[in-house]
């Protein structure tokens, strides 16, 4: 074997080792994206997401599903709208922090009542718990 054959044969390995470590890099970074997905049976349920509350007088049954940071009034710009003349414009925002749902009373001339105690800025409610806006009664489910 000469030199030339020699040195080909050493680029030749040389290419075949490199292809080989750029496969492992490869596999163990795509090993890392795989390991860092979300478990899709772990992720927060949707009830976690969403509060969910049902006009007790007068309502259709069908729940409201309020978001973070929905606004509940009789205006068109609200989130939800109530069309009960006890309502404001924008009467309530729906709010979630660490402690779980709140509700918050937009200066509504109303008022906003949770299980009849009279919101002043903003109260906590949770499941079982009647929300009034003006006249209109609402259940947390």
């Amino acid at each position: 074997m000469d030199l030339a054959e020699a040195s080909i044969l050493a680029l030749r390995l040389a290419l075949a080792l490199g292809l080989y470590a750029f496969l492992f890099a490869l596999i163990r970074a795509a090993n890392g994206w795989l390991a860092a997905a979300p478990d899709p049976a772990l992720e927060e349920a949707p009830s976690a997401r969403l509060l969910r509350l049902v006009v007790l007088d007068g309502g259709d049954g069908v729940p409201l599903e309020i978001r973070p940071g929905d606004t509940i009034g009789r205006a068109a710009s609200a989130t939800h709208r109530l069309s009960d003349a006890t309502v404001s414009s924008t009467h309530a925002r729906v709010e979630v922090d660490q402690q779980g749902w709140r509700i918050a009373d937009l200066e509504s001339t109303n008022g906003t009542r949770v299980n009849e105690v009279p919101v002043r800025g903003s109260a906590p409610v949770s499941a079982g718990d009647v929300v009034s806006l003006g006249e209109v009664r609402l259940r947390v489910l």
